[in-house]
């Protein structure tokens, strides 16, 4: 969804298949770990391209559909670590960070055609992006981390994104879903 063409051409086939388009979910991840000189410049910018680049291509093609119905859901999928600092990370917390600031700019942008844009920011989520995560690295996250030590599920993220869509009166928010881990000083 990096290139324009793509990006038109999903929500074209969508529009040509279900009539149009009423929710848009960019969900896409690929992290970059590493700080400032360990990540390469090619790295950084697919990371840009993945995550912040295909949100930019797909709205130009998707929002139009929406005003024309004068209703629509965006959510992008942010990350506990685009809203608190984390070591060896910085590219994916750059990403990552920008979807919130995305996610009111264009809340704003489109609040007077009844388009509401929000983001998800899910912490510790039981999936195959924590496999590479060491043992000792998911026992500090449940015993010091996560203040309700335990993992989110799929299930639970579902959930968010659910009521964000279906509610009418939210936009510009970036929700976090994490058991309390980036409300954590310690």
């Amino acid at each position: 969804m990096s290139l324009p063409a793509d990006a038109r051409r999903c929500v074209e086939e969508t529009v040509q298949k279900l009539g149009g388009v009423d929710v848009l979910i960019h969900a896409a991840d690929a992290a970059t770990l590493g700080t400032i000189f360990d990540v390469e410049p090619e790295d950084w910018m697919k990371a840009f391209d993945v995550h912040v680049h295909a949100v930019y291509h797909l709205c130009r093609a998707a929002v139009p559909v929406m005003k024309t119905r004068k209703e629509g859901a965006i959510i992008l999928i942010s990350s506990g670590a685009g809203m608190r600092g984390c070591p060896g990370t910085i590219c994916y917390q750059t990403v990552k960070g920008a979807l919130s600031q995305m996610a009111r700019a264009l809340a704003r942008d489109f609040a007077d055609d009844n388009i509401r844009v929000n983001a998800v920011a899910p912490g510790i989520i039981r999936t195959r992006f924590q496999d590479g995560m060491s043992e000792e690295a998911k026992q500090n996250n449940l015993a010091n981390r996560i203040p309700l030590h335990r993992k989110g599920t799929p299930e639970d993220v579902a959930t968010l994104i659910a009521e964000l869509v279906t509610n009418d009166f939210i936009t510009g928010e970036t929700v976090a879903i994490d058991g309390g881990m980036t409300m954590r000083m310690v």
